[in-house]
C-alpha cells in the first residue's frame, strides 16, 4: 500500500497493510502533518481514542481499524 496526497512527492510505502510497523505509523502520520500543516488548525491525531475536542478538519488515524478517520461538519 502506497499513500500520495495531491501532487505531494513523497510517498509512504507500507510493505503489509494488514500490519504495519509502528514505525511506518509514525512516519505517515509526521507526513501527513507536513503535507497538511498549511492548513488552518488541522491537528492529525495516532492512537485508540478518538480525539476529545476535534475540530473540521481534523484526521484521526486509529491503527487497530489501520483507518485514517477526517471530521466534517
Amino acid at each position: 500500500m502506497s499513500v500520495q496526497i495531491g501532487a505531494a512527492p513523497k510517498i509512504v510505502y507500507v510493505e503489509n497493510p494488514s500490519n504495519p510497523t509502528e514505525e511506518t505509523l509514525k512516519s505517515l502520520v509526521e507526513y501527513l502533518k507536513a503535507v497538511l500543516g498549511g492548513l488552518p488548525s488541522t491537528e492529525v491525531h495516532y492512537g485508540e481514542d478518538s480525539p476529545l475536542n476535534p475540530s473540521v478538519g481534523d484526521l484521526w488515524y486509529r491503527p487497530s481499524e489501520n483507518r485514517l478517520y477526517a471530521y466534517v461538519a
